[in-house]
């Protein structure tokens, strides 16, 4: 599809959690050239959730951005490419359905054909229940 196209991914917990953050771990690439090219990693995303019971999704991250943070090898395909990126919510969001969106190619200016986009992991932090709100 276009360049603009969204991604949506629906998660469902077994029962609701305090969210605090999201952490996003891109396709680690260990193939041929090729196969499974690097610049189809994603480049933005959005969070939302079913907070306190709500029917209606709450925006809570309207465009982060994922980096080239933890590249091993821009130039090698074959190479691992790219840590873990954690993003931290400024307050707590009770939940147990969240709504994950991914568009646009992270390295687009390295194929003149972007395709479809690649995420590897997608994870929740969730509040310690045995701390204090600080």
């Amino acid at each position: 599809g276009g360049l603009m196209d969204k991604y949506s991914i629906t998660i469902t917990l077994p029962e609701e959690q305090d969210m605090v953050g999201v952490i996003l771990q891109q396709r680690q690439n260990k193939h041929g050239a090729g196969d499974i090219p690097w610049w189809r990693v994603a480049k933005h995303f959005s969070i939302e959730a079913k907070v306190d019971g709500n029917t209606e999704y709450t925006m809570i991250v309207e465009e982060g951005t994922l980096s080239n943070e933890g590249a091993t090898d821009r130039n090698n395909i074959g190479t691992a490419f790219l840590a873990k990126q954690n993003f931290d919510f400024e307050s707590n969001y009770r939940t147990k359905e969240i709504r994950l969106c991914i568009w646009e190619p992270l390295n687009s200016e390295f194929t003149t054909e972007p395709q479809n986009l690649c995420m590897g992991e997608f994870g929740i932090l969730v509040k310690d229940p045995t701390k204090n709100d600080e």
